[in-house]
């Protein structure tokens, strides 16, 4: 058996761009895909948004600012589902 010497990484990564319709082999996915990417952008930035109002306000009435863990996220997803039904 011959000796196999493991090859250390490169030094430089070098990054390849190219068009997300280049890389997507179903062309009828593209649309549902970027619907998906948009949606989830505007609930992110929604998110942060409230978040930061939030801990502003509490801030300026010197109160305690909240922990956001694990146990906030769940609260608050029950909290917005009871909101929408």
């Amino acid at each position: 058996m011959q000796n196999v010497i493991p090859k250390k990484p490169p030094d430089k990564l070098r990054t390849v761009k190219c068009s997300f319709k280049d890389i997507i082999k179903d062309k009828n996915n593209i649309n549902v895909i970027f619907d998906a990417v948009i949606r989830t952008n505007k609930i992110i930035s929604y998110t942060y948004q409230f978040l930061r109002l939030v801990i502003l306000y509490l801030y300026d009435r010197n109160k305690q600012i909240i922990d956001i863990n694990e146990e906030f996220h769940i609260n608050a997803k029950f909290r917005i589902k009871k909101k929408i039904k």
